[in-house]
């Protein structure tokens, strides 16, 4: 049950650790966590969706025709642009290259407070960025700013960006539709739904890995719908067994031979 209506805004300097707090706070108190700098992201990719050459007037237009919503699933925070899940496709490297300069545009800067004030208008949110406190909502119910040494900021910085470029390029390895399922209703009919979809179903089914940039194989090693499934892979000792014919099946792709470090931990009876 969400707690009563509150607005905290974090701010800190870049690497001072506010995202990781903000993010702890709002599952703590059940408010939703809203990352001001995915809305900026997201103003960029959708820049890049309409493939026009870049100009202030159409970030502007842009930015204030789109709607942004947040959606807070287990410890993932879920970003939607007019209802399309973007989460993995505004932390791609493109939309890094462009979203300084889309942020820079003034009326892009006030077409995301308006939002964002909107946002935090019923409380329950904890919002995270640089000018919230000063600007967005200067007289919020908590006001909250971090701070951390030179060398402790770098250092969360460095992992942070390494984080990020990695869940960028498995993003841009996944292709476009990356792990994707198809139901069979009824008449033969057929619907597609996407890899965040959760819910168990019952009707027949398959998986769809489709335009991937590299040697992808789809392995579906067990249903969670079987107990047996379960009880054998759901342990570490079942992970560990599964990585390792993986792993061997990836060296002998490639034609290399597996190294006993690597192997070693695992087991197989």
């Amino acid at each position: 049950m969400r707690h009563a209506a509150g607005r905290t805004p974090y701010q800190s300097p870049a690497g001072a650790g506010k995202s990781t707090i903000a993010k702890l706070a709002a599952e703590e108190l059940d408010y939703i966590y809203i990352d001001t700098g995915a809305m900026y992201r997201s103003v960029a990719w959708k820049f890049l969706q309409s493939k026009q050459d870049f100009s202030p007037e159409l970030v502007s237009k842009l930015a204030a025709e789109m709607t942004i919503t947040f959606k807070q699933e287990a410890k993932l925070n879920r970003v939607f642009v007019d209802g399309l899940e973007v989460t993995d496709e505004i932390r791609t490297p493109e939309v890094t290259e462009i979203v300084s300069k889309v942020s820079a545009v003034g009326a892009v800067r006030e077409a995301m407070v308006a939002q964002q004030r909107r946002m935090g208008e019923a409380g329950g949110v904890v919002m995270d960025g640089r000018d919230i406190g000063t600007v967005v909502f200067p007289h919020a119910d908590l006001k909250i700013f971090l701070t951390a040494s030179a060398e402790e900021r770098a250092s969360r910085r460095y992992k942070e960006m390494l984080a990020k470029g990695m869940q960028a390029a498995g993003a841009s390895l996944r292709g476009r539709g990356g792990v994707r399922y198809i139901y069979y209703l009824e008449n033969d009919q057929k619907q597609l739904v996407e890899s965040t979809h959760t819910e168990v179903r019952s009707e027949r089914s398959f998986t769809l890995l489709e335009d991937v940039n590299c040697p992808a194989v789809l392995a579906e090693q067990c249903f969670v719908t079987n107990e047996a499934d379960v009880a054998q892979f759901g342990s570490e000792e079942g992970c560990k067994k599964t990585a390792r014919v993986y792993y061997e099946a990836i060296c002998a792709y490639f034609g290399t031979q597996p190294q006993a470090e690597q192997l070693a931990g695992f087991t197989l009876n």
